[in-house]
């Protein structure tokens, strides 16, 4: 029996036999590890409305339990108003009521799955992220603006908004300003807070 050269190295077959092993393994793994990247994104973009869920219900304790009367989001006037705005924007608004750290602050509005580039926008927010020109991921629900917690789920526009009667579970409170973690309308797409303090898909 022929025995290999201990000096040789491996034939040409066997390289190519061994880069298309790796080439096989990297395209089994390289889409896990995306999914996986993607769902610790989501994981954490929940985690910072459960913080932010919190602060509400600290910001209800010292308000009479009147929801804050702020804008949708960043900079952006509320509904039907093409002025400049006059109230705060909500992460205004809640953030005396997280972390006493100003970064600690602005990262828990920051969803990291908001990333400059990722959602298309016109003009000179071209390329930029939400987190970036208006200061927060996240959108609140303007309909429920000014109202008193306990009140809400009885609120004619509120039913209108929600095409019929709701519970405290089904009136979310802030969302992501879009879909940033998969094609809108699909399973998981974007993070919901609901007045109750849970959060979730959109469940309405």
């Amino acid at each position: 029996m022929r025995r290999r050269d201990p000096t040789t190295g491996f034939t040409l077959v066997e390289l190519l036999v061994v880069v298309s092993i790796l080439v096989l393994l990297v395209a089994i793994l390289v889409p896990s590890l995306r999914k996986a990247k993607d769902l610790a994104r989501r994981t954490a973009c929940a985690s910072n409305l459960h913080q932010i869920g919190m602060a509400l219900r600290m910001y209800l304790g010292d308000n009479n339990d009147v929801m804050p009367v702020a804008t949708p989001f960043g900079g952006m006037p509320p509904p039907g108003d093409d002025g400049p705005p006059e109230i705060p924007d909500i992460a205004t608004a809640l953030k005396p009521y997280l972390s006493k750290n100003v970064s600690d602050q602005d990262a828990v509005f920051h969803c990291p799955a908001d990333v400059p580039g990722k959602t298309h926008r016109e003009g000179p927010l071209h390329g930029r992220s939400f987190y970036e020109t208006d200061g927060t991921s996240y959108a609140y629900n303007f309909f429920l603006s000014g109202n008193k917690m306990y009140e809400i789920v009885r609120k004619d526009r509120v039913v209108r908004y929600f095409g019929g009667q709701v519970t405290e579970e089904e009136i979310w409170v802030m969302r992501d300003v879009v879909a940033f973690h998969g094609k809108a309308g699909a399973p998981g797409a974007a993070n919901y807070l609901y007045i109750d303090g849970h959060v979730s898909d959109l469940a309405r």
